[in-house]
């Protein structure tokens, strides 16, 4: 990797041959009230990012979605509940911070459908998920 990653600070990350400034904002790691916090590793965090960019899980240009897995914990909502997927922002995509997505409590962090189908295919949702997510009801 050749540096250490800091809460707080921005790196550049080269994903397909493409430069991504990424920020660890520390909203998501210091339990600031209101909004989901992260309780996988930065290294993760990035990870999630790179295969959220590869697999081109976009909504829009300046939003982004990855998973691991449904079995796959990345993050707590702030009522505690296990969050499975993350959601990826930036503002005229010159920047990208990301979070582990609430859909239940925000509608604005549920994927498209075509995304979930995305998913879907590659196996790393059910379908129930699919429908869960849509609804907004926890998996």
């Amino acid at each position: 990797m050749g540096y250490k990653y800091k809460i707080g600070e921005t790196f550049e990350i080269l994903i397909e041959g493409k430069n991504y400034n990424y920020y660890f904002h520390p909203q998501h790691r210091n339990n600031t009230p209101k909004k989901s916090q992260w309780t996988c590793s930065l290294e993760h965090e990035i990870t999630l990012f790179k295969k959220g960019v590869k697999y081109n899980w976009k909504k829009g240009d300046e939003t982004l979605y990855s998973i691991i897995n449904y079995e796959s914990s990345i993050g707590k909502s702030n009522d505690n509940r296990e969050l499975f997927f993350s959601k990826f922002v930036s503002k005229n995509r010159k920047e990208w911070h990301g979070y582990p997505a609430d859909y239940v409590k925000n509608v604005q962090d549920r994927p498209s459908k075509e995304i979930l189908n995305s998913w879907l295919k590659k196996k790393l949702i059910k379908k129930i998920h699919i429908r869960k997510t849509l609804k907004g009801q926890p998996w």
